[in-house]
């Protein structure tokens, strides 16, 4: 894992203690009003992005 490759196509968050990128088509797909994202990473937990 690390940087993508293609970094305008991702939004970078601080999620925990590691850094996320979140692709900008989920971005897109969100609801509005949307406060957090629930998500996992194979062989690290999940967490979750809180959006203020």
């Amino acid at each position: 894992m690390g940087k993508p490759e293609n970094e305008e196509e991702f939004i970078p968050f601080q999620a925990d203690d590691i850094q996320v990128y979140l692709a900008r088509e989920i971005w897109d797909k969100l609801e509005p009003g949307t406060k957090r994202l629930r998500f996992a990473i194979g062989g690290y937990g999940r967490f979750t992005l809180e959006f203020e």
